[in-house]
């Protein structure tokens, strides 16, 4: 077994792949969201965001959950591959793409910290994530990583990139989504051996669902006697790009009050934790441990 291994993905057949795949919600309206749910009624929106509008139990809205995926598969909407391959995903902007490789790594390497995080993990998140997963048995969306440049992946990439994609559209997120298939298993091969030299890798997002995967893990672990590690939970699947593509976006958040303070105390309040420094103009960190701040029409540093 390697690091990184490959598997048989469970995917839309290529007319459906726009309206299945869903990108992150967190920017969306809700107007938006209902919309795309109601034009395309196989999309994973209709398994992760219902309608909870009416007086459905919690129970009742996990029975729907997993009754929408089921009629996915039965329906062929969703197939499983027959050959374990590799999946060359590529994901692109206006102004940036990057493309890499999906495949699965064993549980346990992130326990021994060959894959590495560097999130808090809050249990109540990842008791949400391990509930849904339970729920539907299965991992919808793969643990986007990290891994140092290698170039002779990028050679084996860049050749299976001649081909024309499986699937390429523009999704909710406006980015362009293109997918090819890795099944020639001399090439797999090679993938694989190539990640047992790397041997490590970064989580960018994901860390609360890689947190109840491994609970999961351990709880599917103890339910089954004849346990052996090989079992498909003790994987999880995994995008992973390299390091000189990935690009690490800004995290930003918008407070709406300031809790009764007013901006000079709350400025007062600030002082005694960091080092504050005054901008005639809007400000962007360039080093670990400092951040900006706009307040009352003033920027600020904060370190």
């Amino acid at each position: 077994m390697h690091f990184i291994n490959p598997f048989k993905g469970l995917r839309p057949v290529k007319d459906k792949a726009s309206s299945v795949s869903i990108p992150s919600t967190d920017h969306l309206s809700q107007e938006i969201i209902k919309n795309h749910k109601k034009n395309n009624p196989w999309s994973y929106l209709n398994i992760f965001n219902p309608d909870l509008s009416n007086s459905k139990s919690k129970k009742e809205i996990d029975a729907d959950a997993r009754k929408q995926f089921e009629l996915m598969k039965n329906k062929s909407v969703l197939l499983k591959d027959n050959i374990k391959s590799f999946y060359v995903y590529k994901i692109s902007t206006k102004d940036h793409s990057q493309i890499g490789i999906i495949g699965t790594a064993k549980l346990s390497a992130y326990d021994n910290l060959h894959i590495r995080g560097h999130e808090e993990i809050y249990f109540e998140r990842s008791q949400k994530r391990f509930h849904q997963l339970n729920n539907l048995n299965a991992q919808i969306g793969p643990i986007y990583v990290i891994h140092p440049d290698n170039s002779s992946l990028t050679t084996i990439i860049e050749q299976q990139t001649i081909n024309k994609p499986i699937y390429s559209f523009s999704a909710l997120d406006e980015c362009k989504h293109e997918l090819w298939v890795v099944s020639e298993q001399d090439v797999v091969l090679k993938i694989s051996e190539i990640f047992n030299k790397i041997n490590r890798i970064y989580i960018a997002d994901g860390h609360h669902r890689i947190e109840a995967l491994s609970k999961l893990a351990e709880f599917r672990k103890h339910e089954n006697p004849k346990h052996t590690g090989e079992e498909a939970y003790n994987y999880f699947m995994v995008a992973i790009f390299p390091r000189s593509q990935a690009r690490i976006l800004d995290y930003n958040r918008l407070i709406k009050d300031l809790y009764g303070y007013s901006a000079k105390d709350f400025l007062k309040e600030v002082k005694k934790k960091f080092f504050v420094k005054k901008h005639n103009s809007s400000y962007k960190p360039s080093k670990s441990q400092s951040c900006g701040m706009y307040l009352e029409k003033n920027w600020n540093t904060l370190e």
